[in-house]
């Protein structure tokens, strides 16, 4: 039961830390659809990688599966060292506050500013008629 609640803890704790450090790491416009993507992995991940372990438990048996599971695990540490996640500590929200307000023109100079891009559509009437559901031509 404690290593039950540990890791629960833990894994709370970890998708908490993962998903802040998503929404620090991606840009205000683009933060939305990141973190849908992000999640939408995440999980996918998470499904295919349970189905995964549950055909190597079903071959193996769950004694053997828990310590190639565990071992994995300890491998992998030495190997994602180098790589940090991005934390609210190292950012400046208040430079990102700044540039909320100001006024850009096309074809300034260029540099690290926001950015706007619009799409816009034109639907010929024609074309409008013939794809509605309504239509009975």
């Amino acid at each position: 039961m404690a290593a039950s609640l540990i890791a629960g803890i833990s894994w709370i704790a970890l998708l908490s830390t993962l998903n802040v450090s998503a929404q620090v790491a991606l840009p205000e416009w683009v933060r939305g659809r990141g973190l849908a993507l992000f999640m939408t992995v995440y999980f996918g991940a998470h499904t295919v990688g349970s189905a995964v372990w549950g055909q190597v438990a079903a071959l193996l048996g769950l004694p053997l599966t828990h310590f190639i599971a565990a071992a994995g695990a300890l491998l992998t540490i030495p190997l994602t060292w180098r790589w940090h996640l991005q934390t609210v500590r190292g950012s400046r929200p208040d430079a990102v506050d700044a540039l909320a307000g100001a006024n850009h023109q096309p074809g300034g100079r260029g540099g690290s500013r926001p950015v706007l891009v619009t799409v816009e559509y034109r639907i010929v009437r024609k074309t409008a008629r013939r794809s509605s559901p309504r239509s009975t031509a």
